[in-house]
């Protein structure tokens, strides 16, 4: 799980870079749900980013909460999903 978590941070990175979040701060937060790890949440300015281990997804939001890109975390690295 390490290596995913770590092509999904900088996944997130290259797609907020992309979208011009490139000056502000990125901030990651752990998710817990009932008690054990499920994931990351990242931010950017007004976007957002979800990494689910066990969907093994990032979901991308703009400032309204409107998804605006899915890639899947694989192995040999990331694709675009949607």
């Amino acid at each position: 799980m390490p290596d995913q978590i770590q092509r999904a941070r900088q996944h997130v990175q290259t797609v907020f870079q992309k979208l011009n979040a490139s000056n502000d701060l990125l901030c990651e937060t752990v998710l817990i749900r009932d008690g054990h790890y499920c994931g990351h949440r990242f931010s950017c300015g007004v976007l957002n980013a979800v990494w689910f281990c066990e969907e093994n997804e990032i979901k991308f939001y703009d400032g309204q909460r409107k998804l605006i890109r899915v890639a899947a975390v694989e192995k040999d690295g990331v694709r675009r999903a949607a």
